[in-house]
């Protein structure tokens, strides 16, 4: 195409022109030909080193290096979004030298991802986002300090979306500080640095709320103050959605490297996590709990419905325990019919493992009116592994048969598996509905997983 030279016909020339002010948005997936990047600069330069693309808003690259340099010649005042994801390292230079060049062609960056781009923490990228003023949706993969952070909130104060990593600092103040306009927040950090974080900042407007909280030794005892410490953030009348994750970097890793814990996992029950959040969540529509292997949790069916109270409007529950304390209580099924009565609006619940018991008499709400609720998934674990008494498998499903009529029995939030318990009860619900058997992961193959054959 550069030998052809279709510049210098004029008729051509016009057309790509008047095709060229079209041009909304650029997308690179993949690293282009020297060949195309020498192409671009010659038309560029054709052009009389005016922009290509007047007319560009969203620019998404893939990697980043020294073939990213032609983007100069691409870049122009109206680009309003710029995107790129890279997971090679050491290219802190190439996006630095894009980031200035994206300062000096616009002020008027309403949405920057930046993700997967560098393995370090980074000051240096705060520094090149201060003069994007007008930012609005921000997504900073690359790990900053919380002074770094709190840098980058005065420099873009009108943010409504944000999604980062925290590093710890140990010795940390300032001011207190507010995000007026921020309404969703997704955060990943330390227990430690979720404590400092919500200290200082607030979110007045918060509606979506997502804390991925990451320690490398878990500390029994501490989730009380996390939840305690994000809970002083939020506003009950306007946050909607709310999603917490406790897990553990080194020990996940040294559990999936060896097949079991090396160090002792410390014992927390729900309710420690559940009840600082209770008061400051009263409007939630959807309340996700995801704790993972790194802990050993134990609840009672009133754990479940004491948090529930204050949940009202409540339309999707969602609560994931890796491993149950055996030493500790465990929910029983009960919990269906106690959430049942306590949300009325709910429509999705996933919960783990409950033992497979009953009580009609002191549970009158199992005998309450029909629940409209349409997905419902309880998850099968080590301790569903043992032989399942017949006549626990009947009472289940005959209650929740009764109680949750309209339940879409192919709702699951994971695999279901042969012989556990859970699966036979809903199994069994199928067939009395004259339904086809559920899939189970044995039978199942590669095209519903998702793969090729």
């Amino acid at each position: 195409m550069t030998k052809a030279e279709h510049w210098n016909n004029s008729a051509r020339w016009r057309r790509f022109i008047h095709y060229s002010h079209r041009i909304r948005g650029i997308y690179y997936y993949n690293r282009p030909p020297r060949s195309e990047a020498q192409l671009l600069s010659t038309i560029w330069e054709k052009n009389e080193r005016n922009t290509l693309f007047p007319s560009l808003q969203l620019v998404q690259i893939q990697w980043t290096g020294a073939e990213a340099d032609f983007l100069e010649h691409l870049l122009c005042p109206s680009i309003v979004e710029f995107r790129i994801a890279d997971d090679s390292k050491d290219q802190n230079d190439a996006l630095s030298s894009i980031l200035s060049s994206l300062a000096r062609t616009t002020q008027g960056l309403t949405t920057v991802h930046l993700d997967r781009s560098l393995h370090r923490s980074s000051q240096w990228i705060v520094d090149h986002l201060q003069p994007f003023r007008g930012l609005r949706d921000l997504s900073l993969f690359p790990p900053i300090r919380l002074k770094a952070f709190y840098t980058l909130t005065l420099a873009t104060p009108n943010l409504v979306k944000l999604n980062l990593q925290l590093v710890h600092e140990s010795i940390f103040s300032s001011p207190l500080f507010t995000l007026p306009y921020l309404t969703t927040l997704s955060v990943c950090c330390s227990g430690a640095t979720v404590i400092d974080l919500f200290a200082y900042l607030q979110v007045p407007s918060l509606s979506k709320g997502t804390f991925s909280i990451f320690d490398d030794i878990p500390l029994a005892g501490r989730h009380r103050d996390y939840t305690t410490a994000i809970a002083r953030a939020l506003f009950p009348q306007v946050l909607r959605e709310l999603t917490v994750t406790y897990d553990s970097h080194s020990l996940a890793t040294a559990i999936a490297a060896t097949g079991q814990a090396i160090l002792v996992l410390p014992s927390v029950t729900i309710a420690q996590m559940l009840e600082p959040l209770a008061p400051a969540s009263g409007g939630l529509n959807k309340f996700m709990l995801l704790l993972q292997r790194s802990l050993k949790v134990s609840a009672d069916d009133r754990t479940f419905v004491n948090a529930a109270a204050g949940w009202r409007r409540l339309h999707t529950l969602y609560i994931h325990v890796h491993t149950w304390d055996k030493t500790g209580p465990i929910p029983s099924a009960n919990v269906l019919a106690l959430l049942a009565a306590a949300l009325p609006r709910l429509q999705e619940l996933t919960l783990p493992y409950l033992e497979p018991r009953i009580d009609k008499v002191g549970v009158p709400a199992w005998l309450g009116p029909p629940h409209s609720l349409q997905g419902l998934f309880v998850a099968d674990g080590t301790l569903s592994a043992q032989p399942s008494n017949q006549k626990d498998i009947d009472s289940l499903v005959d209650a929740i048969d009764r109680l949750f009529p309209f339940l879409d029995l192919h709702f699951r939030a994971f695999t279901r598996h042969r012989d556990t318990l859970w699966t036979a009860v809903f199994q069994q619900i199928q067939k009395r509905r004259g339904g086809a058997p559920l899939p189970v992961f044995e039978d199942l193959t590669w095209e519903e997983f998702g793969f090729p054959g």
